[in-house]
């Protein structure tokens, strides 16, 4: 007698294959031992930098031979995307702003690099430069490649980016109340990347919150 193996779908091997690189992309990032010879910093940014940006796009071309479009580098309807981007980063400022107002030390609990704290120059090139290119390393990963690519932009995709990325942190960093407008953006960018199903409007709700959040920590310092 024959045994007749089963044969998998195309879909399920995307499906195999996604949550394996995602798994493998989370683990060597949080377990990843840092070399004493390099700035921790620099090393975190170059790790994020492979496995959070180049590899997923690379995935997506190279490997799954498809657009970029199914990462969520897509078009949308501009009116309903902006809408939804004001209406879920004013929500999460406000909520930060709260925040503040219950528990005013978080503000004095964020860390930002010295110069940025001294100089308005400084600050202004950061904003500029290295916060959107920070979230947008995040974004691709969190809601590109695992919401919209893996869960298929689901609510429950939603929910499951949100929480991997609070695991994440928790391992890297430890969670605290500083920490809660990351958990905030992470949440409205997914919102906003469901509704929307475009990236570049789930980037922008991120900065948005993160760089009013900024502004009004160091004005609180």
């Amino acid at each position: 007698m024959k045994v007749r193996m089963r044969v998998f779908s195309n879909t399920e091997k995307r499906f195999v294959g996604t949550t394996a690189l995602v798994v493998f992309c989370l683990l060597f990032f949080a377990f990843f031992e840092e070399s004493p010879e390099l700035s921790s910093v620099l090393q975190g940014a170059i790790i994020a930098l492979i496995f959070f940006l180049v590899l997923p796009i690379a995935y997506t071309r190279l490997v799954l031979r498809e657009p970029l479009t199914n990462l969520g580098f897509r078009g949308t309807n501009h009116t309903i995307a902006v809408l939804w981007t004001a209406f879920l980063a004013m929500g999460g400022f406000l909520c930060c702003w709260f925040l503040v107002y219950v528990y005013p030390n978080v503000a004095g609990e964020a860390i930002f690099p010295v110069l940025i704290e001294t100089s308005f120059l400084w600050f202004i090139l950061y904003t500029l430069t290295l916060l959107p290119l920070t979230l947008f390393i995040y974004e691709v990963f969190f809601r590109g490649m695992m919401q919209i690519l893996w869960l298929g932009n689901t609510w429950m995709a939603v929910g499951a980016q949100a929480v991997l990325f609070i695991a994440l942190l928790q391992l890297t960093e430890g969670i605290g109340l500083v920490d809660a407008p990351l958990i905030l953006t992470t949440l409205a960018a997914g919102v906003v990347a469901k509704k929307t199903g475009s990236l570049w409007y789930a980037f922008l709700t991120s900065y948005l919150i993160v760089f009013l959040t900024d502004v009004l920590f160091l004005s609180l310092r």
